[in-house]
């Protein structure tokens, strides 16, 4: 029997959830999914905080399809902004620099990750959260843009991955989110966190909602075999392997 490949981008994501749900169950799954990703209820929560600004991820076929805006079709390489304007001659001409536009970075700090050394504010670890932050904008620096910083934040322990000590363990990546904030605030750039929603650096349902049941497990099984470096414990026993394949293969 062969294996078909895991759900690793959209489309091998869309064909696991019909193969799995079945035609009917799929259709319905992503026509609800438009009703309900993000509502009024999202809105009152997010700005209950004092938080002036959302940035909502919607598809690309939201622009593309009124009719079927669950269409499976393939984006456009819009690497480089290269081909997206017309020269007026049949062709495209390179992009330049968009006006009245916002350039965005992401930023998440060195420190901010369960397997990265501890942040404890040295001038050496500022440092390298500033020089890191000054390379991502130079861009935009150099041509006088405004930055906008998309996403920024560490991933947060929590009791059922870490421990009784989860408490504890988040005070050095808050230190770091700290000095992260006053980095941006004194070079006055707007920015947006990616902690809505996402399992270990935001606000989300806990791992007993019925709803988290499918992604806790999977997300479990992805932390035993300690496939991501993104929000990973390390395994000792993987680590080990690892290690051994690696004495081997020299």
């Amino acid at each position: 029997m062969k294996v078909p490949p895991p759900p690793g981008h959209e489309l091998r994501f869309r064909e696991t959830l019909l193969s799995t749900l079945g035609s009917d169950v799929y259709k319905f799954f992503f026509d609800r999914y438009l009703y309900h990703f993000f509502n009024e209820k999202d809105v009152k929560l997010l700005t209950s905080p004092g938080l002036n600004c959302l940035r909502i991820a919607f598809d690309y076929r939201h622009f593309e399809n009124d009719m079927d805006p669950t269409e499976n079709t393939l984006a456009t390489d819009w690497t480089g902004f290269e081909t997206l304007i017309p020269d007026g001659h049949g062709g495209h001409k390179k992009a330049g620099i968009f006006p009245n536009s916002a350039y965005s970075c992401h930023d998440y700090g060195v420190y901010g990750f369960p397997q990265s050394e501890r942040y404890i504010g040295t001038a050496e670890q500022k440092k390298l959260l500033r020089d890191t932050y000054e390379h991502k904008v130079s861009f935009m620096k150099r041509n006088h843009l405004c930055i906008w910083n998309g996403e920024f934040s560490p991933v947060y322990a929590n009791e059922e991955d870490d421990g009784p000590d989860w408490l504890a363990i988040n005070v050095s990546p808050m230190d770091m989110l700290e000095y992260q904030v006053q980095l941006y605030e004194s070079e006055k750039i707007s920015l947006s966190m990616e902690g809505y929603r996402i399992p270990r650096n935001g606000l989300h349902p806990p791992q007993t909602h019925p709803g988290s049941h499918s992604s806790t497990t999977w997300l479990q099984k992805k932390q035993k075999l300690n496939l991501d470096y993104w929000g990973n414990r390390p395994q000792p026993d993987v680590v080990q392997v690892i290690q051994t394949h690696r004495r081997v293969d020299r």
